[in-house]
This record gives structure tokens, sequence and C-alpha cells, in this order.
């Protein structure tokens, strides 16, 4: 039997097929969240707040700020050991359990003076921020249109998350990220140091359509890759 078959019905002599479920039986990480999600409104558990833009100073500092979130589903991202530590509270970037809905964590600045990637692709500089913004926000209102009219409700009824603050990735690479663990497929922008215009372009048509593969900078992904894995094994 391929092991790539969902069902087999054997063509044996009897009033109804027997189903070999084997297959079918060893469900991914990803179909068994869904699964999940038949019977329960919170399943999206882990908010993920990474920032998303990079100011200067007129003393020639940098300052991250802009946090936005990324909801996930921490029974997917446990498959990866980084994810079940950091989940875990193995790492300080760890915090409480709020509400789904609830805002960027109030104990926390919601920027940073010590990013340590200042070149980083996926962090929108201040000058074309309100562009980019407004194509994520059209794709977002364009999600939860579609959700409304197919009859998909919001997760977002009471449930519980744990909510943690992402320091050294942009929100673009992060997001990309997780889109990644889910499906193993990743949307890798052209360089900004080769062509800074085709990155705008690009960058601007996939948050310009909804059901894009989430963007992100080549060397930012590969940056956070190398991180996770200095974190594992050191």
């Amino acid at each position: 039997m391929s092991a790539s078959a969902a069902l087999t019905l054997k063509t044996i002599p009897r009033k109804h097929p027997v189903v070999d479920m084997t297959a079918s039986s060893r469900k991914s990480a990803v179909e068994l969240a869904m699964k999940e999600s038949m019977h329960s409104v919170s399943f999206l558990d882990v908010k993920f707040f990474a920032f998303s833009r990079r100011q200067f100073s007129e003393d020639g500092t940098v300052r991250v700020d802009k946090p936005q979130h990324v909801l996930a589903i921490s029974s997917v991202l446990r498959e990866v050991e980084y994810f079940d530590k950091l989940l875990s509270g193995g790492f300080a970037e760890s915090n409480g359990r709020a509400s789904v809905d609830a805002a960027f964590p109030e104990d926390q600045a919601p920027y940073t003076d010590e990013y340590d990637y200042e070149s980083d692709s996926d962090l929108e500089d201040d000058e074309l921020e309100p562009e980019l913004e407004e194509m994520a926000s059209q794709s977002r209102r364009a999600g939860k249109q579609r959700d409304t009219s197919s009859g998909v409700q919001s997760a977002s009824y009471g449930g519980q998350c744990q909510r943690i603050v992402i320091k050294d990735a942009a929100y673009h690479t992060w997001r990309a990220f997780v889109f990644y663990l889910y499906f193993k497929k990743v949307n890798f922008l052209p360089l900004k140091s080769e062509d800074p215009q085709a990155r705008v372009a690009a960058l601007t048509q996939a948050l310009d359509d909804p059901e894009a593969i989430p963007p992100c900078s080549p060397k930012s992904m590969y940056r956070l890759a190398e991180k996770v894995i200095y974190l594992l094994y050191g």
C-alpha cells in the first residue's frame, strides 16, 4: 500500500468493503490540530508578538517597535524542540496566559533599543510603513469577510492563550516561520540589497493577496533558523 494513500478499499467479496485505516491513522500534527479545532473555538492557544518597524533617531540609534501578533497552535509548534522549550517556559521570552483577544503585555515596553540585527530587511523603515501597513490591513479585512460569508466564526470567544514577545526576529520573519512549520512552504522576497524596488513590489503584492504565502527575507529566515539551532545545541 502506498504510504501516501489516505484510504484503501480491499476488493474482497463481502457485503461491505473493508476500509484499511493504517495510513490515515498516522496523522500529522497539523491534521490533528485541525481535528481538534472542530471541537474547540480556542485551539489557537499561542499569541506571539513581534516587532515590525525600524526607526532611526537623530543621534543614530535604532529603535524597533510596532509589535504585531501571530496566532498559532501549540500542539503543532511543539513538534519542534525549540518551540517545546519556549512554550514550556524554557526561554526568557515565555510569558503567562491571557485572553486570545489580549493586547501586547502591559508589563513590557512595546519596543526595543537592543535589536541585534539592525539591517534586517523584514523590518520596515518608517517612510515605507503607511503603504505596507494599509496592504496588510486590507488583507486582514478580506480574511475576516471571507470567514463571515462562509459561516466561519472567530476563534476568539473567551479562549485563553500564552502570550510571548519575540524581540530578536521581525514580524514578517516570524509569521513566515510559523507558516513554514505548518505547511513546509516559504515565500522568499527579492534581496533588498540587490533590488529594493522589486522587494517592495513583491511584499506589497503578497500583503495585498489574502491567499499568498507569508513573505519574508531569505537572509532573515536563515538567521532565525541558525539562532534556533544555536539555542538548542550551542
